[in-house]
């Protein structure tokens, strides 16, 4: 990505006809790979953002309930997104982007990879806040 906006920017001082209009949708369909990847990478390190004011209060098994009703609901909306996007896809397939000319669904394609990913961590992330819930209960 950074190579290409380089190269966009240089191309405003170099003749003519040197054709780099595929710079700028290459570094946009980057930016949109690296932010489907980086949700994932967020919730591994806990840096989405949340409110806490309801597991902040609660304690024991009324804080484990809500932890996992939560969990529910979030692992749902993934799977729906995952599902959904398959349609997107096929979508993409039939349009061609306007200066890379490549079928869309390649871009598109991040959208399940990327939900997946989340979700994966999403799940990992719950089970050791889960464990430290039940930690933390047994100590007291």
């Amino acid at each position: 990505m950074v190579i290409a906006i380089l190269l966009q920017i240089l191309g405003r001082y170099l003749p003519n006809d040197m054709d780099i209009s595929w710079t700028e949708e290459s570094a946009r369909f980057a930016q949109l790979w690296m932010v489907f990847f980086g949700a994932g990478v967020a919730m591994q390190r806990n840096l989405h953002v949340g409110v806490d004011v309801l597991t902040g209060v609660l304690k024991g098994t009324s804080k484990k309930i809500l932890v996992v009703l939560c969990g529910i609901f979030a692992v749902v909306f993934l799977v729906v997104a995952i599902y959904g996007s398959f349609d997107l896809i096929a979508v993409g397939g039939l349009q061609i982007s306007a200066a890379l000319n490549m079928p869309m669904s390649y871009v598109y394609f991040i959208i399940p990879i990327g939900r997946f990913y989340w979700l994966i961590e999403y799940v990992v992330f719950n089970a050791k806040q889960l464990k430290s819930t039940t930690d933390s209960e047994a100590k007291e």
